[in-house]
């Protein structure tokens, strides 16, 4: 097996791909030609919180990173939620009556017929060395064979809690390093991890990423590749975390704010007391942020941070921030 480390989501893309490319073999797969990896691979993400990708050739979306780990967390499986950010999304990605069958949160959330997260929770308030409190995501009984347009990747979080941090491992059966391991997922699984940590009143301390098979599309790596100048850069550990959740925003909380969504461009909407303001204001500020993407009169946005940063720089790419 494959371990590489990472400080910062961009730095452990670069490193995989670079290990990817020396070491990789060619083989085809269900969605095209792929660069894999011939062992399991782990990537252990030494500081989640430094998960907001900063590079202007990756030029990952800040809106559908920050937005669907929101949407997860909320419990949904609504994929044309998530087609404002993404306008094809729902159409790859989830059946006829636009409900994604493998979304994460609600598998988290809905679909075993209780609230994993606030019960693995719960279990470890009572008992911090708790090996029993696991957050399942594939199912078999519905996944196994079954040909739909998407099944869980990642297929197991399995919390410890060790010198008052809160360390998480994924399970993951096939993961692409671009969209997958160091994009969207470094995204899920981080807030996923700030959320309980919150809750326990611990920190946020390791995610270990452990995929079985590794990879990236061919066109994709290509593309990419040819736009560092035929080399994958090496960056140093250097990145902003995201700001904290002060106050631990309940899970009630957070899906209030994505069933608000179309509310909060005017910057008007107030939520239920109790919402960490911090947190609030983030989410709403990224919201008028997105809404100044789509065409309203720009505005100014008090709030700094990563997200917001992210989020002006991708649109500066665009034109639609000056």
């Amino acid at each position: 097996m494959l371990v590489l480390e990472s400080d910062r989501v961009d730095q452990g893309l670069y490193e995989a791909l670079g290990y990817l490319t020396r070491e990789g073999s060619r083989q085809t797969s269900r969605a095209g030609t792929v660069y894999s990896f011939d062992t399991p691979v782990t990537i252990i993400h030494r500081n989640p919180l430094n998960m907001v990708s900063t590079c202007d050739v990756r030029d990952a979306n800040p809106f559908f990173h920050y937005f669907e780990a929101m949407w997860m967390l909320a419990g949904k499986k609504d994929a044309r939620w998530l087609d404002k950010f993404v306008s094809n999304f729902s159409e790859r990605f989830a059946e006829k009556d636009g409900a994604q069958h493998g979304a994460y949160g609600w598998r988290w959330r809905q679909h075993f017929g209780m609230d994993q997260l606030n019960k693995v929770v719960e279990l470890l308030k009572k008992n911090p060395q708790n090996r029993r409190a696991v957050i399942q995501m594939w199912d078999a009984d519905v996944d196994l064979g079954f040909n739909v347009k998407d099944v869980p990747c990642n297929l197991v979080v399995v919390p410890r809690i060790r010198n008052k941090e809160l360390d998480i491992t994924v399970y993951n059966r096939s993961n692409d390093i671009i969209w997958g391991a160091c994009g969207s997922n470094a995204v899920h699984f981080a807030y996923l991890q700030y959320w309980m940590a919150a809750q326990l009143g611990l920190d946020v301390g390791t995610y270990y990423q452990v995929a079985n098979n590794m990879h990236a599309y061919e066109d994709v790596m290509g593309r990419l590749y040819m736009m560092h100048g035929g080399s994958w850069p090496i960056l140093d550990s250097h990145a902003q975390p995201v700001v904290t959740f002060t106050g631990a925003p309940t899970l009630g909380h957070i899906g209030e704010l994505v069933d608000n969504f179309a509310s909060m461009s005017s910057g008007e909407y107030q939520p239920t007391d109790g919402t960490p303001g911090i947190f609030f204001r983030e989410f709403k500020h990224m919201a008028m942020l997105h809404s100044i993407h789509k065409g309203d009169p720009q505005v100014h946005i008090p709030d700094h941070g990563p997200w917001i940063e992210a989020a002006k720089a991708w649109m500066k790419r665009r034109g639609t921030w000056t």
